[in-house]
């Protein structure tokens, strides 16, 4: 199991539900650390100008909401002309952008991915860019931790429930140093692994029971 360094300060958050972190910690906002971006939809009526096929070589990958469930984005279903890229807010987004999805309700907001590709996206998505004073994946793994809370944002408002590319470049984001993120990174898929196993115990639990009480009846 992973060892953890000895925590001999801690500062408060700025962010109420994170708390306090140790003193040693970088706390600012995700825009003093990290570029945001967000993209456009083609217009749809231009079909022959804007969109083409995965066999295009010049094809570019299009991401929405609907292509991202808060794991890396491998593939797109829908692909982008270099005219598309030229003619709106599109442009292709570096591998390791972490998504985070805008609008949508409480069902949507929040939503997230990691990009394992080059790819454009859509308006309803913010992307944040890659930063060398973060790991990707610590980046992402901070992104889906706060997608609850953004989701409860998005329950509480009066309007659509969404929430803007300004609110999450205004979200605390705490950073530790490089070596800290490889080992909370690794505490992480170790808890993980461990509520696979405890899942998986008890669906077997579960089929057995069901085995029994057939042979008893």
């Amino acid at each position: 199991h992973t060892r953890y360094p000895l925590v001999t300060g801690v500062q408060t958050c700025a962010l109420p539900i994170f708390g306090e972190v140790p003193e040693h910690w970088e706390t600012g906002k995700i825009k003093h650390y990290f570029r945001t971006t967000s993209g456009s939809t083609p217009n749809s009526d231009k079909p022959e100008l804007y969109y083409t096929t995965e066999e295009d070589e010049q094809a570019t990958p299009w991401i929405r909401t609907t292509d991202i469930d808060n794991d890396e984005v491998i593939a797109a279903a829908v692909f982008i002309t270099p005219k598309a890229l030229d003619d709106t807010a599109c442009k292709v987004l570096p591998v390791n952008t972490v998504l985070v999805a805008l609008y949508g309700g409480s069902g949507t907001v929040g939503k997230n991915g990691i990009l394992k590709i080059h790819a454009a996206v859509n308006q309803a998505l913010c992307g944040i860019l890659p930063s060398p004073k973060a790991l990707p994946e610590y980046v992402h793994k901070y992104i889906q931790f706060l997608r609850p809370f953004w989701m409860e944002r998005a329950v509480s408002a009066r309007k659509a429930g969404n929430i803007s590319q300004e609110l999450v470049g205004d979200t605390t984001f705490p950073i530790p140093p490089l070596q800290e993120q490889t080992a909370i990174l690794r505490a992480i898929e170790e808890k993980l692994e461990e509520l696979d196993e405890l899942r998986s115990e008890e669906h077997t639990s579960e089929l057995q029971s069901r085995v029994d009480i057939s042979y008893a009846v």
